[in-house]
């Protein structure tokens, strides 16, 4: 706290954003109000917010985090958030207004993450890809049923143990992959199942087809919103109506999803911030 305070009156600025994942998600956050931009105190600097996140659709805030991030909200000069449910929120509980925008990850279009993936993409390489935070025997299963009807195998990238549950003695059992090996994957894949927002939203930057189990502990709202607003919420499932699913090949085809519209309301809305059109 105080390194950002002794930083930021020592440069000159102009804007500062933060956002998007989960930043205004108190219970992933050491110190909240350095996410509401208490550090800067130049009223010449341009505080926005763009895409900042909840994680959900209901209020974890306390009261002494409410009044203080309500004071501190409205001290912005504008505010997206990347939920539909956030634009609820800002108004009930920061008593500000608040636009929704896109995850900045889909800002892009695929052919800049292939510039990041070169190499490791192979075209001709295909598998059933997993990015599974939080392990699961049903999704696990999921899974390999997928892979038995399309006939491919099934494929990750991630440390081979999760830190959250040590079972290894090897430091190098936790080690994460190259991020650029992980996009590789998911853009070499045939079919993605995923529990993470950003498993989701990189099958729909590649148009693959998938399947996104909604993790209840991180957040159902960032899921359901980015699905209702593409249209694909038939492949967004709770864990529950796993064993309800019985014809996968519903699943198989690749979503037909128009980002045009929503990537420009959100780049207008931040060139707009900046003051940039």
């Amino acid at each position: 706290n105080s390194e950002l305070k002794v930083h930021f009156n020592n440069q000159e600025y102009n804007a500062v954003i933060v956002g998007s994942d989960q930043t205004w998600r108190p219970s992933y956050s050491p110190n909240i109000f350095n996410f509401f931009l208490d550090f800067v105190n130049d009223p010449q600097i341009k505080k926005i917010s763009y895409a900042s996140s909840f994680g959900i659709d209901h209020w974890e805030f306390t009261e002494d985090q409410t009044k203080k991030c309500s004071s501190l909200a409205q001290e912005f000069n504008s505010i997206s958030v990347r939920e539909r449910s956030g634009v609820q929120l800002c108004k009930d509980y920061l008593k500000v207004n608040a636009q929704f925008v896109l995850d900045p990850t889909l800002l892009l279009e695929k052919d800049y993450y292939f510039s990041l993936i070169k190499e490791r993409r192979k075209p001709n390489s295909s598998a059933v890809f997993t990015y599974i935070l939080d392990s699961d025997n049903d999704v696990l299963e999921l899974a390999e049923r997928i892979s038995a009807q399309l006939g491919e195998p099934v494929a990750s990238c991630q440390a081979k143990c999760n830190p959250r549950n040590p079972v290894s003695n090897q430091l190098n059992d936790y080690v994460m992959p190259d991020v650029r090996d992980w996009l590789a994957g998911i853009a070499n894949a045939v079919f993605v199942v995923t529990d993470s927002f950003h498993g989701m939203v990189f099958a729909l930057i590649f148009e693959k087809p998938f399947i996104a189990v909604i993790n209840e502990g991180r957040g159902s709202a960032r899921f359901l919103s980015i699905a209702e607003c593409f249209g694909v919420t038939n492949r967004v499932i709770r864990n529950n109506d796993i064993p309800n699913i019985k014809d996968l090949k519903e699943f198989f085809g690749v979503p037909a999803v128009d980002k045009s519209e929503m990537q420009k309301k959100s780049l207008d809305f931040l060139y707009g911030s900046l003051e940039l059109q």
